[in-house]
This record gives C-alpha cells, sequence and structure tokens, in this order.
C-alpha cells in the first residue's frame, strides 16, 4: 500500500471534517424543525427566566473580555482563541435575548453566527477566566456551556422560521 501524500491527507481531513459537519445539521435541523414549528406557532423558544441568565451572562462575558483585551499581545494564541469565543458567545446572548423581545434577526446574521460558532471552543476561555470567577458563577457558565447544543438547535430554527417567512 503507497503512503498517502501531504495533498491526499489534506483532502481525506477535509473529506471527514465535511462528513461531520453534515452530520451534525441533520441531527440539529431534525430538532431544529420542531422548533421552527413550534416558534411559527407563537411560542417563544426562550423563556423568561433564560433571558435573565443570559443578560447575566453577557455581563460576565463582557468583563471577561475587558480582561482578555488588555492581556493578549498579537503572538498570545489562548488569550486569542479565548476572545474568540467571548465574541462568538456575547453574538450567541444577543441573538437569543433579541429573540427572547421578538426583535428582528435576519437570516445573514444567523449565518454568520452558525458559521462563525463552529470554529471556536470554550478551552482557552475555560483555562484562562474561568478559575476567577466565584464558584456559583463557575455553576452558571458552565450550565450555559453545556446547554450550547439545545441553543444551536433553536438557532437553526430561527433560521427555518426567517428563511419561511422570507426575513
Amino acid at each position: 500500500m503507497e503512503s498517502l501524500t501531504e495533498e491526499d491527507m489534506r483532502m481525506e481531513s477535509a473529506f471527514v471534517a465535511y462528513c461531520n459537519i453534515g452530520i451534525s445539521a441533520y441531527f440539529h435541523f431534525s430538532t431544529a424543525q420542531r422548533w421552527s414549528e413550534e416558534i411559527l406557532g407563537g411560542r417563544n423558544p426562550v423563556s423568561y427566566p433564560d433571558f435573565m441568565s443570559l443578560q447575566l451572562l453577557s455581563e460576565l462575558l463582557r468583563i471577561a473580555g475587558e480582561r482578555c483585551d488588555l492581556m493578549k499581545d498579537e503572538t498570545d494564541l489562548p488569550y486569542l482563541e479565548a476572545g474568540r469565543y467571548i465574541e462568538c458567545m456575547l453574538d450567541e446572548c444577543s441573538i437569543l435575548m433579541r429573540t427572547h423581545l421578538s426583535k428582528l434577526v435576519t437570516k445573514e446574521e444567523l449565518c454568520y453566527h452558525l458559521d462563525f460558532r463552529e470554529f471556536v471552543d470554550a478551552d482557552a476561555f475555560n483555562k484562562l477566566f474561568l478559575p476567577d470567577f466565584a464558584p456559583e458563577v463557575r455553576r452558571e457558565i458552565i450550565a450555559f456551556q453545556n446547554r450550547a447544543s439545545s441553543r444551536g438547535d433553536i438557532l437553526y430554527a430561527l433560521l427555518i422560521v426567517s428563511s419561511k417567512m422570507k426575513i
């Protein structure tokens, strides 16, 4: 058996990533389809307690973002990764809070966010900033991170709704 060239390995890696994204989208869209029907029926996918939690998390993320900006250097990869995660989660909180308030979220904004969301993770944020928060706040942040999949379902549902309503 011949060994794979570097280009072959890159293509194989890209194919595997493409398949993973497709499988992930399938699962999200099957749940999102049910959510979109409920949203079109008048149900708000973001409850009032969720809205209040999102407000608190937004404030905590802003504080962490300010600290991150002060501490990062152009060559400091963990702080750059943490900064991207913070920016993405602030954007997600904003979208979900506007959804609770029945404010417009465009398809373009949802698509941009869903794409951005695929390329960030919480590891750098958790290592650099999570220990600085009080234990009860850490629990709230971890609970928020653990609900990422269900928030993704809601975001995909909002995309379906905006497509159906031609927003």
